[in-house]
């Protein structure tokens, strides 16, 4: 009896004692730290894809960020270019001018308070995926004279049916001239 306790002692005993789980780490492409420093860099998951966005969109330097304001409009934009890796650009518009920090805009559902857009490479033929087929939401997290900065998400789709979800988004842009 006694030998028996004891093998039932050392089998608990050494089914109890494991060595702690490592730490699992990651591998392949990460998501860049989320800034608010005028980085001009927007990123964010396109059906889980990671895409970044990175410099200063011009007429002259095509790839890259803006930000700006259309006064007769009436509305602000975040738009994100890559004509060499991803070949594809993201849209983002609020229908006002006046920003607030922290609030998050509704992206074109029955509250809508602005719209965003998807352009894969086939954009120019029409294949635009549109959040009037999904929805989602934009929110700053800084608004000042000299950056834009904040986080996004969003489902777009086509009239066919076809969707793309942005996940995980955020922009941090300089609005220095």
């Amino acid at each position: 009896m006694r030998y028996f306790v004891l093998a039932v002692f050392y089998c608990l005993l050494i089914t109890g004692c494991k060595k702690a789980d490592e730490p699992v780490v990651p591998t392949g492409p990460q998501m860049p730290e989320r800034t608010e420093k005028g980085a001009n860099i927007l990123a964010c998951k396109v059906n889980g894809t990671i895409h970044v966005y990175r410099g200063e969109f011009s007429w002259n330097h095509p790839d890259g960020v803006s930000f700006g304001q259309y006064d007769a409009g009436g509305y602000t934009f975040i738009k994100a270019n890559e004509d060499k890796k991803y070949i594809d650009n993201i849209g983002i518009l609020i229908y006002s001018l006046d920003i607030v920090v922290g609030k998050e805009y509704k992206l074109f559902d029955e509250n809508s308070e602005g719209a965003a857009e998807y352009y894969p490479a086939e954009g120019a033929n029409g294949n635009i995926y549109l959040t009037e087929y999904g929805g989602g939401v934009v929110k700053f997290t800084r608004y000042d004279s000299l950056i834009a900065a904040g986080t996004f998400s969003f489902n777009a789709g086509k009239s066919s049916g076809e969707e793309v979800k942005i996940a995980e988004g955020f922009f941090d842009i300089s609005l220095k001239e």
